[in-house]
């Protein structure tokens, strides 16, 4: 449990929180493309496109062709995304960054968690079953960028 600026107590968000908060707090932070989306240029297209007209939703992509996995891009790519994240304004930002730099929370090890509820080893680990996204035409290859 973390306590929040009034003291009232909250679990440490994840992912899935930190989606649900935006949902409900700044829908228009929000894309999702329903659409088979190709990852070799396609997928990192209607992201470049989107930061041509000087918007950065989070854009939630639910079929990536060749891959059974969602991508999601631009989990903070703008300060109403980061300030939603740490639980603060666009305002405070700054400071609340601050403050958490001084002060981390110290790492704690569970046995289990949402974290722990796929877990592949020895030849089940294999990265291509992630979506490997082409960026750019002279990129060197696909790559899993902050996976």
């Amino acid at each position: 449990m973390v306590k929040g600026k009034n003291g009232e107590k909250f679990m440490a968000k994840d992912l899935r929180m930190f989606l649900d908060v935006v949902k409900k707090k700044a829908p228009d932070l929000i894309a999702t493309v329903d659409r088979a989306v190709d990852p070799k240029y396609e997928l990192a297209g209607v992201v470049a496109k989107l930061e041509k007209e000087a918007r950065t939703p989070i854009v939630i992509f639910n079929k990536v062709k060749g891959s059974e996995f969602p991508v999601i891009c631009n989990l903070v790519a703008g300060l109403r995304q980061q300030a939603l994240a740490l639980d603060t304004t666009v305002e405070q930002l700054n400071a609340e960054l601050r403050k958490r730099e001084s002060n981390p929370t110290p790492v704690k090890r569970v046995k289990t968690g949402p974290v722990k509820e796929v877990v592949w080893k020895g030849n089940d680990v294999d990265l291509n079953k992630f979506p490997q996204i082409y960026h750019n035409a002279k990129d060197g290859g696909p790559y899993i960028t902050p996976g």
